[in-house]
């Protein structure tokens, strides 16, 4: 009889049920609109005054615009992660136990703003990383098991103070 844990032959994929993604849709969306207004601003002045205000406000502008890409790329909402030798999460890229300070898992923020018990418990989880932005997502309270799991083969730290990834209780039968 084996004391450890069997290590599983396929990966295991973690959804976010809760992805937020209206700060990178209304970035983009007054992006948008911004370059549609500065192109017709252009198309309106005379063409002396159009390199000139080409340089002068266009440049900086497409600067700036890089940047925010650039920035909302590195933030953007995690989908989903697969849990192999390291976690690749699905947009930002792979990441391995050592690039991983700790993962913290807690309750599910709406919780307590729930009325009727949702049919899948949630909790919040959040990757913590060396040098980077932290990976974070709402999963189910069965796939923080999965991750607590992989996190102890791994070597990881997990810190989860409520107990937040445990399964629900079965419910009470009276007879």
């Amino acid at each position: 009889m084996r004391d450890e844990l069997p290590v599983e032959t396929a990966d295991v994929y973690i959804r976010n049920w809760r992805p937020s993604r209206w700060r990178v849709r209304s970035v983009a969306a007054l992006l948008l609109l911004f370059w549609i207004a500065m192109f017709g601003v252009v198309a309106l002045v005379p063409a002396t005054r159009g390199l000139l205000y080409a340089f002068a406000v266009l440049l900086p502008s497409l600067l700036t615009t890089v940047f925010v890409f650039a920035w909302a790329a590195t933030h953007s909402p995690i989908d989903r992660m697969r849990l192999t030798d390291g976690i690749e999460a699905w947009p930002r890229g792979h990441y391995t136990p050592k690039r991983i300070s700790h993962i913290e898992l807690g309750p599910d923020p709406a919780e307590d703003y729930v009325e009727k018990p949702v049919p899948v418990p949630l909790c919040a989880l959040t990757v913590v990383l060396h040098s980077a932005a932290p990976l974070r997502m709402i999963v189910s309270r069965g796939d923080a098991l999965r991750l607590k799991e992989w996190a102890a083969r791994h070597n990881v730290e997990v810190r989860d103070p409520l107990q937040s990834a445990r399964l629900p209780e079965e419910p009470r039968t009276s007879f």
